[in-house]
């Protein structure tokens, strides 16, 4: 079997042909996919840290808060402990 320089040509441009359709119809969606999906992940990283960012923030506020109520506790406390002792004729 002897194999011709046009069947050699035809073979190579058969399987060029079908490179670029499989390139077309296949690789190319796949690589379009992969990056929207690269391109989701980063916007969820990027909403992870934001809400990291403000988790910190709520987490300090609440402990001032904390530290303000005790303090608020501490002052009723103190008033209450005022008006329920004997005056002595002080007031």
């Amino acid at each position: 079997m002897e194999i011709s320089l046009h069947t050699i040509v035809e073979t190579i441009t058969i399987m060029s042909f079908a490179g670029g359709v499989l390139n077309f119809a296949i690789i190319k969606p796949l690589k379009d996919a992969i990056k929207l999906l690269s391109n989701s992940i980063d916007k969820l990283e990027q909403n992870l840290t934001d809400m990291k960012v403000k988790e910190i923030s709520l987490e300090q506020r609440v402990t001032h808060t904390e530290d303000s109520v005790k303090t608020a506790h501490r002052r009723i406390d103190d008033l209450e402990k005022y008006h329920k002792e004997p005056t002595n004729g002080k007031r």
